[in-house]
């Protein structure tokens, strides 16, 4: 990929950071891209000469409060009319009459659009700063201030009318007044402040000739020219060199949206950082940050030598033992920084991560130092590391008091910024009754065979059964021969796994770190270790007790994603680490240039951060398009933050959810909530009351394999656990979907979790408080709490050599390898068969989905009514809690359900293993009639009309049927509009976990001024593609759609799958009229007898497509921008039938959800015959650039009758008792399907109805021919 010119839109990271220069006045203009400097001097001469002094002497804040204290500064904008005197600054400049809100109007085509990114242009400053800003507008009646069509201009047409900082109290107008007129045409001078008072108004001026409606980049002209004169009004002076790294430069930069590195250390230094004012040791005074939970703030900043910042925490209790981790990290590099002389850029080289020597202290109450006095300095600070390094405190408290963290420098006489990111994490102590739950990397032991620590680590050490990591089944594919020798897993986590682990031996992993621009750390760590050992591990120890994780003959890939790691687990990703790493596994021809051997299979994600929760930040479109571009299945961890109850009702700071109060709820995080990927939470083994039999009734459907037990229960497998409960830890759904068709979010419209697996040991279950006499608060809920965990493969950072370490842990961070370790089993065996099977991502999915068993309380009514996680004793199918028709298909907690991995490999490829069913076919495959590459219909179906119990599709074009491709495509600036209201503004500071335990860092910051730990700088511009859209390159409309090939019902045995790709057509009504749809029908060669249950499941991808990434200039790679934005809507239908596969009735079971990729329907015979599976194509939810084809959607498909309880189909041996038989046959003579008196064993055709046809069928395979 080609070095884009600067007028087009690049990725580029701050890569210069600036002293902060100022100057008595800050009149300062703002130029295009490409201006001559010779006029861009002779402006900047003119500024001098107004002014009458020297440049760069000083600071220009404005003149309220103290430097670096926190401001609120208002702005307005001015009414059209409002004369605009002459700037002395601007040569040959005229007074003229403000045009702004027609102007904007007129370009933008709304009031909207063009003031709410003037308002993101103010957030950005106050996101990385202690700034605030708030819009004023005159005091009259009327709609709202946020209303966009209100004329919502101040209340003055005076132009020098003073805000609020200089005196006003009338509240008609704002600081800084944005007003519209000619400077000097188009290019050039784009913008004008005078500067803050005494050295100017504080007011901005926009030439009106310039395009301020250019949507290239989402409008990064519009961003980055108000940003900057933004920066201009409230005291910031230009910085040089102009090499577009910084917003302050003279010259607009297109290169990334927002202030830089170097920008914010300048705001910082006038007003401070997101937490100020924090400056002094009271609790009024400081930042409070809880002490049972891990925080992490970033890019903070101590502005001078003086400067304190304080942090407050309790640690209450009657003999407290925390241990607190705190890391201060200085955050900068080198580069050259100078004033912007008469137009002439200066500068000299600094080093702005070594600006001051930070240094910590922990003070009591009474201010006495509490660290011990050998580490501190008479001010009572640990100040041990070198200036430009992180300093870094352990300490234990064991005193109940209330106590002031201090970050402050070492003493540097320089007054400028030093940013910096603050780690700080709280561990208690182990107790005798629990088990710690702080990062594995804190937990190191290696337990023998009577369960207790064996410190030296001996190899072939026997692993307690209740601490082993639970197979799923796994072991009945191992004695098959498949152990994953033909699949290839890969990691992405902070660091890399052990290599030289015993459970690794024989199996290099090849280990990728990107050592580009933000290079990622490259160290090896227990945590990896950990999730790479369960994924697949190989055997360890003797016995029944050894430990094997779930493909022990995968090969094996890491890549690291971490920028800086801190001791509580915490990291700071590295953008362009992440999409090097994705693309460096999955994608061949990267990978091959990375050195990697071969692209992955399947990838595991154990870390995440909530924030996300539509699925379209810049994490979710990169593991959205790599899974849609490679097929890889991608599986991500669903997080920790279960013990939360973050619902509104319940006192947290997340919107409620339906039937709640909700434990847990809205707790996911990403990469989890994007939609290609398969989400999992954790389960454990729940400790029943005493009085309940061990082995118990298992949760049904499902054969007693181990993992689930079937409906009447049984003893569980010797080598596992009977994992039947959600952990609390565990985070739970629902997440939400933006409809970038309607620009709506839609809330709590996904579940957020597609599957369960093992993360924890023992847990002890916990009782709804709605069931007590009288019933409790069930906000007070405690959820099931662990009380054993698992022991897994690890890394001793105290003896790196310990090749056969392992270590007790628990969380999401070991549910999600579990199921990618399955993921590459089933991969295994597909592989081996001729010819092989479909191992595409979908299919994984929807064969796992199909596969897994509900546990108890297991839901799909989209009404939680009670925690989902609460093993209350109810049967799973109980109709409260089931419905055969539903809009949400998946569990909040537990998605589709507990991994198993035999009732997987039953559907994808052996067919039910059971020696009583062996009359149905042999095995499962992929339908021949269906090609994923072909669009695909069912041929014209015998009826007229859409079968009853069809909805008419949501938005299906009915009449003149124009599809979307035949609607004009939008233009640049809709596609920008969207995407701008789609995605909001892209998090400066997200919050980054992994999941060791259930005490990752505080989940709830989110983001913003709450804290966080990456830092997304910069956000990539949008730049809509070149091609027949519309935008760029021409405006042709996409060709229209392909005509289906036509296919006829399929007939398929009781459980299997495919792999096909569903198209579209019309279809007449009877009443007049078309209806656009397309469906493919599957009939079920199989009697339903009654309370059979029926589990299928359909998955496809969000087409999401971006342009590859150009990793060869590591010091500039290129990300990819998005060309391809498409949802389309299939739902599954399953109707009643005859034996031919003609619609009898209404469909009785539905699974209709909308903006989601994912339908799973239960249904439960409440009457016996036969039934058709149908996929519908609905409509297209969204298309963004409208380049997609409607209706042409691959899509993955898995169904599975109980086989338990199914009755065999056609051609199975007579019954052996024919005399029995044909007594039955003549009692149900005549009856059919509806009947009272139908018998479904004696209707031997299976066809509705016992007739003549039964009997000659019987008479004619009578023993003896008699």
């Amino acid at each position: 990929m080609a070095k884009v010119p600067a007028l087009a839109i690049k990725v580029l990271t701050a890569a210069c950071a600036c002293v902060v220069f100022a100057h008595e006045s800050n009149a300062q203009a703002t130029f295009a891209p490409g201006t001559d400097p010779s006029y861009v001097e002779r402006v900047h001469q003119a500024f001098i000469q107004w002014r009458g002094s020297p440049e760069f002497v000083g600071g220009s804040r404005w003149d309220v409060g103290s430097q670096g204290d926190p401001l609120l500064i208002t702005y307005s904008f001015v009414q059209d009319g409002t004369t605009i005197p002459a700037q002395a600054g601007l040569p040959g400049d005229v007074a003229g009459p403000s045009v702004l809100f027609e102007t904007l109007d007129d370009a933008f085509g709304d009031r909207d659009t063009w003031q709410t990114l003037i308002a993101d242009a103010f957030q950005r400053w106050a996101d990385v700063s202690g700034l605030t800003f708030e819009f004023r507008r005159r005091l009259v009646p009327g709609p709202p201030p946020d209303d966009p069509v209100v004329d919502n201009w101040d209340g003055s047409t005076d132009w020098t009318d003073p805000g609020p900082l200089n005196g006003d109290t009338t509240g008609i107008v704002g600081d800084i007044r944005f007003g519209m007129r000619g400077i000097d045409g188009a290019g050039g001078t784009v913008a004008f402040s005078p500067g803050p008072p005494a050295g100017g108004d504080g007011n901005i001026i926009l030439d009106r000739a310039e395009n301020w409606a250019d949507p290239e980049g989402g409008f990064v002209f519009f961003d980055n020219a108000v940003g900057r004169v933004i920066g201009s009004a409230f005291g910031l002076a230009p910085v040089c060199p102009i090499n577009e790294t910084k917003l302050m430069e003279p010259l607009i930069s297109l290169s990334f949206v927002g202030p830089q590195h170097d920008d914010v250390r300048a705001v910082q230094r006038l007003y401070g950082d997101i937490k100020e004012n924090n400056d002094d040791r009271t609790v009024t005074g400081s930042v409070f940050i809880p002490s049972n939970a891990n925080t992490s703030l970033a890019r903070i900043s101590i502005d001078d030598t003086d400067d304190e910042d304080v942090f407050n925490f309790t640690i209450s209790g009657q003999a407290p033992d925390v241990t607190i981790f705190i890391t201060a990290s200085p955050v900068g590099f080198g580069y050259e920084s100078g004033p912007f002389a008469g137009g002439i850029c200066v500068g000299d080289t600094i080093d702005s991560s070594s600006i001051h020597n930070l240094k910590i202290g922990i003070f009591d109450s009474t201010n006495a130092p509490v660290l011990p006095a050998s580490d501190i300095d008479a001010e009572g600070f640990v100040n041990l590391s070198p200036i430009g390094e992180a300093e870094q405190v352990e300490a234990n408290i064991t005193v109940a008091d209330q106590y002031f963290l201090v970050i402050k420098s070492g003493g540097e006489s320089v007054n400028e910024t030093q940013l910096y990111n603050l780690s700080v994490a709280f561990e208690s102590a182990i107790s005798a009754q629990g088990v710690a739950f702080g990062p594995i990397a804190n937990d190191h032991v290696l337990l023998d065979s009577e369960g207790e620590p064996d410190p030296a680590g001996a190899a072939g050490a026997a692993l307690p059964l209740d601490l082993v990591p639970i197979g799923h089944g796994a072991q009945f594919l191992h004695a098959q021969g498949f152990s994953g020798e033909r699949a290839r897993y890969g990691n992405v986590e902070a660091d890399q796994p052990s290599p030289d682990h015993l459970v690794f031996f024989g199996r290099p992993i090849t280990a990728l770190a990107w050592d580009g621009r933000n290079p990622a750390v490259n160290e090896v760590g227990p945590h990896p270790t950990a999730a790479t050992g369960a994924a697949a591990g190989s055997e360890f120890g003797t016995g029944a007790d050894s430990f094997e994780g779930m493909a022990p003959k995968a090969s094996l890939a890491s890549a690291t994603i971490a920028e800086a790691i801190f001791p509580d687990g915490s990291f700071f990703v590295s953008p362009e680490a992440l999409h090097f790493a994705l693309y460096a596994l999955a994608h061949p021809e990267t990978a091959a240039l990375a050195g990697n051997p071969a692209p992955i299979t399947v990838m595991n994600n154990s870390w995440g951060g909530l924030g996300d929760f539509t699925g379209d930040g810049v994490f979710a479109w990169a593991y959205d398009t790599v899974a849609n571009l490679t097929g890889v299945t991608i599986v991500a961890s669903a997080g920790n933050a279960g013990g939360i109850d973050n619902t509104s009702t319940c006192g947290g700071a997340g919107g409620d959810i339906p039937g709640g109060p909700y434990r847990g709820g809205r707790t996911i995080g990403s990469p989890a909530t994007s939609f290609n990927v398969i989400s999992v939470g954790a389960v454990g083994k729940g400790k029943p009351p005493e009085e309940e039999p061990p082995g118990g009734g298992g949760p049904g459907p499902g054969p007693g394999n181990g993992t689930g037990g079937g409906p009447g229960g049984g003893d569980p497998d010797p080598q596992t656990l009977f994992l039947d409960t959600v952990a609390d830890f565990s985070s739970k759904g629902p997440v939400d979907s933006f409809d970038w068709d309607g620009l709506e979010t839609e809330f709590n419209i996904r579940a957020g979790i597609h599957l369960v697996a093992a993360g924890t040991g023992l847990l002890d279950i916990a009782l709804n408080p709605e069931d007590e006499d009288p019933p409790g608060d069930p906000c007070m809920y405690p959820g099931h709490q662990p009380s054993s965990q698992l022991v897994l493969p690890s890394f001793d950072e105290d003896d790196p050599a310990n090749a056969a370490f392992f270590a007790s842990t628990s969380g999401t961070s070991f549910s999600g390898p579990t199921v990618a370790g399955a993921v590459a089993l089933l991969q295994d065996l597909g592989l081996a068969q001729t010819p092989p099977h479909d191992i595409h991502a979908d299919v994984m999915k929807a064969v796992l989905m199909t596969s897994a068993v509900k546990l108890l309380g297991w839901s799909n009514n989209g009404d939680p009514g009670r925690p989902q996680d609460n093993r209350d004793g109810r049967n799973p199918l109980e109709e409260q809690l089931i419905s055969p028709a539903t809009e949400q298909p998946l569990d909040f907690a537990q998605g589709a359900g507990l991994l198993d991995v035999v009732q997987a490999a039953e559907v994808y490829h052996f067919g039910f293993l059971e020696e009583d069913l062996q009359g149905y076919p042999d095995g499962t495959f992929d339908l021949p009639q269906t090609d994923p590459d072909v669009p695909t219909i069912r041929d014209p179906p015998n009826e007229p009309d859409p079968p009853p119990g069809i909805p008419p599709p949501g938005n299906a074009v009915v009449g003149g049927g124009d599809t979307q491709l035949n609607r004009m495509p939008p233009s640049p600036l809709e596609i920008a509009r969207r995407l701008r209201q789609g995605r909001g503004k892209d998090p400066e500071i997200f919050t980054p976990y992994r999941r060791p335990d259930f005490d990752d860092p505080d989940l709830g910051s989110g983001g913003g001024k709450s804290g966080g730990g990456i830092d997304f700088e910069p956000r990539v511009p949008f730049k809509p593609p070149v091609g027949p859209i519309g935008g760029p390159g021409g405006d042709e409309p996409p060709p229209s759609d392909d005509i289906p090939v036509e296919i006829p019902l399929l007939q398929v045995g009781p459980l299997g799958w495919d792999r096909g790709n569903i198209g579209k057509r019309f279809i007449r009504q009877q009443g007049g009229g078309t209806i656009e749809t397309g469906f493919i029908d599957y009939q079920l060669n199989v009697v339903f007898p009654i309370d059979s249950v029926f589990v299928a499941s359909l998955a496809w991808m969000r087409n999401i497509k971006m342009e590859i990434p150009d990793f060869s200039k590591p010091d500039d790679p290129q990300f990819g921008q998005l060309t391809s934005l498409e949802l389309e809507n299939l739902d599954l239908f399953l109707f009643p039938t005859d034996a031919q596969g003609n619609i009898t009735g209404p469909a009785v079971a539905s699974s209709t959800a909308v903006l989601n990729n994912v339908e799973h329907l239960v249904f439960v015979a409440p009457f016996p015959g036969h039934f058709m599976l149908r996929v519908q194509w609905i409509e297209t939810e969204y298309d963004l650039f409208l380049n997609e084809k409607d209706g042409s959607v691959q899509y993955a498909l898995a169904w599975r009758c109980e086989p338990s309880l199914a009755a065999p189909g056609p051609g199975v041996q007579m019954p052996s008792d024919p005399v029995m038989m044909l007594n039955r046959l003549l009692s149900a003579y005549g009856a059919v399907l509806a009947d009272a008196t139908y018998d479904a064993q004696a209707d031997l055709n299976r066809d509705g109805i016992i007739d003549s046809n039964d009997l000659n069928l019987l008479l004619a395979n009578w023993p003896g021919g008699n």
